[in-house]
């Protein structure tokens, strides 16, 4: 049997069930925050819009701070439990909990960014909900139950998307419903998860020895999140409201949604490749890592180059498809052309950053993320600032290049790309 043989054989029946759980749940979130944009682009004004995304960005990026210091340790110090499941519940709440108190201060800041500081009861509610039912989440994915994940998701994601969807046909919508909105689907979400974990009774020296453990195991997940959470798109609608306005900043967004159907794609691919990589590397070394994997990143590739083609040929096509006739996104033609070749760059950048993760070598992946950001960053506030939205997505484009280029070259250094013919004849 040949070694990619091996790497896709399952062993029983049950992880092919928790994986197909797992792609339903996938598909569940990434079409519920696609749907959600949509509807609110379509729905509000492009001011409105444009405060909107740029609160919604903090809330992914205050996501992406909690997912590092309490998603990722927990789902490590949860390997090497067996036992008291409720009671660790318990502790990673209270966690969430105190870490949603200490990011309270940056949504109140960005309140008065946008000059709408009635807001910050909704927002606030909007994160600590969001945060509570993505801790409960994380357990049952570190405890592969995909299943449940799914209806809680659902609940969530999906369910947000369609209250707010109805709304928009009988009442106008504003930005504090839909953070209430937001908000009340998370806090349902969480109950049901939370039920079908149970919690259990804790301790203030447990909970304090869970920070400290978890501060060692995802400080430097935390510092990556943050390169990474300043070279995303959120970074760019920030940049694009302040040097712009909010109007500019909701284009931009709306624009980049036109996008975001790729995502679930990209996800699965990263979800598939990492440990076919991985186990590659560990069997028979780096010399397979790229031909164990170099079919899935061409056929995913294959799969979204369609899509791509057509937003890239036809833009007006695809906005007024998406928005309506009358969408005031109708005429941003260059703009979605160049994040369309954002996107692409980015893809092939992705595929580069998994297989480098792959192999151990993650700190690769932080440096070229971490050397791009502060001149494509000041790139972007000279491009933004004299040629506005597609100024803005040019610099996207640029940062998506430089990745590219450096990633390509330190897995080139790492020895992925070295394959022999042998190496090439032992995957056939």
């Amino acid at each position: 049997m040949s070694l990619l043989s091996s790497l896709q054989a399952p062993t029983s029946s049950e992880p092919r069930k928790e994986l197909s759980w797992a792609l339903l749940d996938q598909g569940a979130v990434s079409l519920g925050n696609f749907a959600l944009n949509i509807l609110l682009a379509r729905e509000l004004t492009a001011a409105q819009y444009g405060s909107f995304a740029v609160l919604f960005g903090l809330l992914l990026v205050l996501n992406n701070f909690h997912s590092a210091l309490v998603g990722y340790p927990l789902s490590v110090d949860l390997s090497h439990r067996s036992a008291q499941l409720k009671s660790f519940t318990s502790i990673n709440l209270l966690c969430s909990l105190l870490l949603t108190v200490l990011l309270i201060p940056l949504l109140v800041a960005a309140t008065f960014f946008i000059g709408q500081p009635q807001l910050i009861v909704p927002l606030c509610a909007a994160l600590l909900f969001w945060q509570l039912q993505e801790t409960v989440r994380r357990i049952l994915m570190a405890r592969l139950r995909f299943k449940e994940v799914f209806a809680g998701d659902v609940v969530s994601y999906i369910g947000q998307s369609v209250i707010i969807g109805a709304l928009s046909f009988k009442a106008s919508l504003t930005i504090p419903i839909i953070l209430q909105i937001i908000a009340l689907t998370s806090a349902v979400a969480f109950l049901l998860q939370a039920h079908q974990l149970g919690v259990g009774e804790t301790t203030i020296l447990e909970v304090t020895s869970t920070i400290r453990r978890y501060w060692v195991i995802g400080k430097w997940a935390l510092l990556t999140n943050t390169v990474v959470g300043l070279t995303a798109l959120q970074a760019f609608v920030w940049m694009t409201a302040y040097l712009r306005g909010s109007a500019e900043a909701g284009a931009l967004q709306a624009s980049a949604n036109l996008l975001s159907l790729t995502h679930p794609i990209s996800l699965a691919l990263g979800n598939l490749i990492v440990p076919v990589a991985a186990r590659a590397a560990s069997q028979s070394g780096l010399s397979l890592v790229w031909p164990s994997t170099k079919r899935y990143i061409y056929l995913f590739a294959f799969a979204i180059l369609p899509y791509l083609l057509v937003v890239a040929t036809w833009p007006n096509f695809v906005s007024r498809v998406f928005y309506g006739p009358s969408s005031p996104y109708g005429h941003l033609d260059l703009t979605v052309r160049i994040i369309t070749l954002a996107y692409s760059l980015n893809f092939i950048g992705q595929a580069f950053g998994w297989l480098l993760r792959s192999v151990h070598n993650s700190r690769a992946d932080f440096l070229a993320n971490a050397y791009v950001m502060i001149p494509c960053l000041a790139l972007a506030v000279w491009t933004t600032r004299h040629w506005g939205i597609p100024g803005a997505a040019l610099a996207m484009a640029a940062m998506s290049a430089s990745r590219v280029l450096l990633l390509g070259k330190f897995a080139t250094n790492a020895g992925i790309f070295a394959a022999t013919s042998t190496a090439e004849h032992a995957v056939c």
